[in-house]
């Protein structure tokens, strides 16, 4: 059976997929990393990407037309519909893996797709579930081919929001009462103003381990939207100005993340991060 780790990436997440591809190597994934490169990925940067493993596969817009390619994000599942694999993990780059995640892989089974429902403090958000993180296999196929007519059919929704990729697909899982197996967003998917819960850090065997205030692992982490250090915004993203993000994170939101981003964005390569503890035991 064929399985890749996958994320879409250009030039303006290039850097955070290096720092989510460490994470990766970090707790050991088994499964092959794969890179979908859709638009203005430079070639050194392709290049860079292979030499440390990655697999570099290019989705062409093709006879798509701009709106549905770019702005609702159908390049995605142009990638997806035309893949090689039996089963894809999907991640946003800006994302960090904080746990081993090869366990999703037996967990699809018979389900259509597994994904984590958006939650706004103890608030579903609606019908919604974030794409940040999804597994999806063959039998999940359908589901983007008919998301992909939605959207060509119905580009927007009501009051002229765009019906993206995932607006589409939250629909169709509705309205057809698909079978999809649903994580539990603490563990997998803090958004908003959940950035905001304390969490606590500790390490074990090299690896970071995240908690939540009940005790729960924290195994996945995405972020969403940017981050102003001086407005203190709601809605957060980590920023290209790491030390001033990573000062916000851990004072104001008692949110180790920060430190964890930079500590794989500075202080691992893709060398050492492969290293085996017993490596560095004083003999």
């Amino acid at each position: 059976m064929k399985v890749r780790f996958s994320t879409f990436v250009n030039n303006t997440y290039y850097e955070q997929c290096l720092v989510l591809y460490k994470s990766y190597l970090l707790y050991e994934h088994k499964h092959p990393f794969r890179v979908y490169s859709w638009h203005t990925l430079d070639e050194d940067k392709r290049q860079h990407l292979k030499d440390i493993g990655v697999e570099v596969i290019d989705v062409h817009q093709e006879d798509w037309d701009l709106w549905t390619y770019y702005n609702l994000y159908g390049f995605k599942w142009k990638g997806l519909i035309e893949s090689d694999c039996d089963v894809e993990v999907l991640l946003d780059a800006d994302t960090l893996f904080l746990d081993n995640l090869d366990d999703l892989i037996d967990k699809l089974e018979d389900h259509k797709l597994i994904v984590v429902p958006e939650y706004v403090l103890t608030h579903r958000a609606g019908n919604l579930f974030n794409i940040g993180l999804m597994v999806i296999g063959k039998q999940g196929k359908s589901l983007l081919q008919r998301s992909v007519e939605r959207m060509l059919e119905q580009p927007y929704r009501e009051g002229k929001v765009p019906n993206t990729e995932m607006f589409s697909l939250c629909d169709i899982v509705q309205e057809d009462n698909v079978d999809v197996l649903e994580l539990d967003f603490m563990q997998y998917m803090h958004l908003w103003e959940n950035h905001n819960i304390p969490k606590t850090l500790s390490v074990k065997d090299g690896k970071f381990i995240v908690n939540n205030p009940d005790g729960t692992r924290v195994r996945f982490y995405h972020f969403t939207t940017h981050i102003d250090p001086y407005q203190g915004s709601k809605v957060l993203r980590f920023s290209y100005d790491k030390v001033k993000a990573n000062r916000m994170w851990l004072k104001r939101f008692n949110n180790p993340m920060g430190l964890i981003y930079n500590h794989l964005d500075i202080n691992e390569d893709f060398k050492t991060i492969k290293e085996t503890q017993e490596s560095w035991q004083i003999k």
